[in-house]
């Protein structure tokens, strides 16, 4: 080879090299500068991925001077904030309970937002660290729930409401902000060690209407199922707090999808990024839908209206807009 073509090389050599160079530094600079979001989930969930997709859609015009903010994430297995690849984000977003305990275990001063977690699994993290961190829950305020327990069946008075934990944990709803209607609350607390059938007794006999609760600890799957078949059986009405209840046997539920806690999410974030404070306090989901199934109510001789008008009637009762 010639010298002229080893100084033709060379320079071309030089050229690439430099503008590799050039290429990761304004990388680097752009990282710098674009606000940065981490979110951890468990990736084998599919409800956990909808709450990222529909997250990573709504962010997507976001910006702060003009720079997109960029959106990273991890599955939960993965995260070891010690040893992460990826530049150290301004905020983490936990979706669901393992990834909300797994961060919790990790050493971070960066502001955390637990999404898609029971109230009780967010107190026991809350407990455990610390660290400040805010959180929207999975479950709904019992008020919703009342609130459509007297839309949907006006002449009722006691509801009844299954617990399990300490007798303090029992007592929790009448806690919650008080309505323009009232109910006769019929708490059965599960005891440790005891057979669910007697409490499942306890809170039909009396009660006009069933209120479901988030509480995986007494409505495990075999109590549920004997709650739901003796309410029918005693031509009890349920109202439930998950679509899967519904579906199950409710006669209607109160609850929150991956896309709306998404968007409620989003609107923290954005928050965040206007103000640059970090989000902050517990939440329960801001955005929510009911849904009713129609054959129980066939079956329990309701005929109740549409979806639509109940979420309305419910709504004036929580004096919240239409």
């Amino acid at each position: 080879m010639s010298d002229k073509q080893q100084r033709h090389g060379f320079s071309r050599r030089h050229l690439a090299l430099c503008l590799w160079a050039l290429g990761v530094w304004l990388s680097a600079a752009y990282a710098s500068e674009a606000p940065s979001v981490l979110v951890i989930l468990d990736k084998s969930k599919p409800s956990h991925q909808t709450v990222l997709k529909h997250f990573r859609e709504a962010m997507r015009e976001e910006s702060v001077d003009g720079i997109a903010t960029r959106i990273q994430s991890r599955d939960v297995a993965q995260v070891d904030l010690a040893t992460a690849e990826f530049m150290p984000p301004d905020l983490i977003i936990t979706i669901g309970s393992r990834a909300a305990l797994r961060l919790s275990q990790q050493v971070t001063e960066v502001p955390v937002l637990n999404l898609f977690l029971p109230r009780a699994a967010y107190q026991q993290l809350e407990n455990a660290t610390s660290l400040p961190r805010a959180a929207i829950f999975l479950d709904q305020p019992i008020a919703r729930q009342l609130a459509l327990a007297h839309v949907l069946l006006p002449t009722a008075k006691t509801a009844g409401i299954l617990r399990a934990g300490p007798p303090a944990a029992a007592s929790e709803p009448i806690n919650e902000p008080s309505l323009p209607f009232e109910f006769d609350l019929n708490i059965v607390n599960i005891k440790d060690g005891d057979a669910p059938a007697k409490a499942i007794r306890q809170v039909i006999g009396p009660s006009d209407v069933i209120i479901a609760t988030f509480d995986r600890t007494a409505y495990k799957p075999a109590t549920t199922k004997w709650l739901l078949y003796l309410a029918f059986q005693q031509r009890k009405p349920i109202i439930g707090f998950s679509y899967a209840l519904l579906k199950a046997g409710a006669l209607a539920s109160v609850f929150s999808t991956p896309e709306q806690i998404a968007d409620h999410a989003v609107e923290l974030t954005r928050d965040w990024l206007r103000t640059g404070t970090p989000p902050s306090g517990t939440f329960y989901p801001r955005y929510y839908q009911i849904g009713l199934n129609s054959p129980v109510a066939g079956r329990l001789g309701f005929a109740p209206p549409s979806e639509k008008e109940l979420a309305n009637r419910m709504r004036d009762v929580l004096g919240e807009p239409r």
